[in-house]
């Protein structure tokens, strides 16, 4: 038995290996496996949308490399590093969607910036004909708000035009105004509004937004053709972006305020005199927000954001 096996091994040694065989078991095997990798990454790069469904697929937009653009966001980021605070500052060029900031999507008190709403609500309301600008209101004692301008010290019953009222919100800030536009548009109207003009981040009620939105409101005011221009200029808050601006000619500035407690806010357009010709500035929006500020270091810090932004933006 022991003879027999070991005769049996030596046999199997011997035995010629089928080289040909093998080679063709390699091959396709090979073959095989390039094949299902190709299938399978065919089938993982496929999209293949349900039926009736519109498939769209939307790649991130890149951002092209400006050393100029990132050191002056790098020098805002420095300014406002060791102040009091929170700053948030964006800036949107108007016709190429383009722009840059810091902060820009953190909610921060709009104060009266959030006036603005109520008179693109009044605007859309004279475009469909509810309202016309000499249409009047009644100033009630109720409509009397403490703060910023005049009306507060108007007698009850004096009446007043929209065109006035939009004058008085607009260059005066005016806080009765604004009670007066509120208790008849209505809260329902006013939410409705900052939801039509994009503002998915801010709030009426809370009185909170960010510096995106604020961008999203004033692109809206812009396109409207300076309908609400007349009155978002020469007001009596010309001390934060139009002091950045000191000594520019050619330019203006139209724009709104927000002041509080902790609040030195300012946002707007800067474009071309219409009066100016050869004026290449490209018109751009920028909105400077801050919370929980010094207010006389805001005074000085404002103004330089505007300067800094401004020194940029004129060479583009």
């Amino acid at each position: 038995m022991k003879v027999e096996t070991s005769r049996k091994k030596r046999l199997e040694a011997k035995r010629p290996v089928n080289r040909k065989l093998l080679l063709a078991v390699f091959v396709i095997t090979g073959l095989a496996s390039g094949f299902f990798w190709w299938r399978g990454k065919v089938i993982h790069e496929t999209v293949i949308p349900a039926e009736g469904v519109a498939v769209k697929i939307e790649t991130e937009p890149t951002r092209k490399v400006n050393k100029k653009q990132d050191k002056l966001v790098a020098d805002i980021e420095s300014l406002v590093a060791t102040a009091s605070g929170r700053y948030a500052v964006s800036v949107y060029h108007l016709g190429d969607n383009s722009g840059y900031g810091i902060n820009q999507n953190e909610r921060m008190p709009a104060a009266s910036l959030m006036k603005l709403p109520v008179m693109t609500a009044v605007s859309q309301m004279i475009a469909g004909g509810q309202l016309e600008l000499d249409d009047t209101y009644t100033l009630e004692g109720a409509d009397r708000a403490t703060g910023s301008g005049p009306l507060q010290f108007k007698t009850a019953g004096s009446v007043y035009t929209i065109d006035e009222l939009l004058s008085y919100l607009g260059k005066n800030s005016d806080n009765t105004a604004w009670v007066m536009f509120n208790r008849r548009l209505g809260k329902k109207t006013m939410e409705s509004e900052l939801e039509r003009l994009g503002m998915k981040d801010s709030s009426y009620d809370e009185l909170v937004t960010t510096a995106a939105d604020t961008v999203r409101m004033f692109e809206y005011i812009y396109k409207q053709e300076g309908e609400l221009f007349e009155y978002l200029t020469d007001s009596i808050y010309e001390d934060r972006i139009p002091v950045g601006l000191a000594g520019v000619e050619g330019v203006r500035v139209i724009h709104k305020v927000g002041t509080d407690v902790g609040v030195w806010a300012d946002a707007g357009i800067v474009s071309c005199q219409l009066t100016v010709e050869n004026c290449r500035l490209r018109p751009f929006i920028l909105a400077i927000l801050n919370e929980n500020v010094k207010r006389e270091e805001a005074q000085t810090i404002v103004p330089q954001i505007a300067k800094l932004v401004w020194e940029y933006e004129k060479t583009l």
